[in-house]
């Protein structure tokens, strides 16, 4: 832990800093990363920018993100369009996903329905069946986000999401 927290004050060598644009926030994502790069400890750090895209316009998209990346004077090592991101997960990933939250759960489904109030009024905090069903889409791309993340980034300096 004592490492970790020391991130920022020792030298970083080579490497680079993966930022994941996953929204249009202004870039203000991108600024924050290229304001390290401009630091003495940070400087050999390439930035490599990671964003969504459709399959069918790699390259088009590719070029607009460099051409924006340009227009704010940012230097970037690398852009990557990843065109696989609202897929699903793979198999491992999601049991992996529902093991790691299978405490947390209530199954209220499970329970006459006396019981399932009663559990919900007692840990309020716990995830329902109908909260689990209603962010489906949304964890499954958080999960499969995290597959791309271990994927492309795992030997970053940095990462910014």
């Amino acid at each position: 832990m004592l490492e970790v927290s020391t991130q920022f004050k020792k030298k970083q060598g080579k490497g680079t800093i993966d930022v994941w644009w996953l929204f249009d926030d202004g870039g203000l994502i991108l600024l924050i990363p290229y304001i390290l790069t401009l630091r003495k400890k940070w400087k050999d750090c390439k930035l490599r920018i990671f964003t969504g895209g459709k399959v069918t316009r790699l390259e088009e998209e590719k070029l607009t993100i460099a051409s924006l990346l340009n227009k704010f004077r940012i230097k970037f090592a690398d852009i990557h369009i990843v065109g696989d991101i609202n897929m699903k997960p793979n198999k491992e990933s999601w049991k992996f996903f529902e093991e790691m939250i299978e405490p947390y759960r209530l199954h209220e489904s499970c329970k006459d329905l006396t019981t399932a109030e009663k559990l919900k009024r007692e840990a309020p905090w716990k995830i329902t069946d109908a909260e689990l069903e209603a962010f489906k889409e949304k964890s499954y791309r958080q999960v499969r986000l995290n597959e791309l993340l271990q994927e492309h980034s795992r030997a970053a300096n940095l990462v910014v999401l």
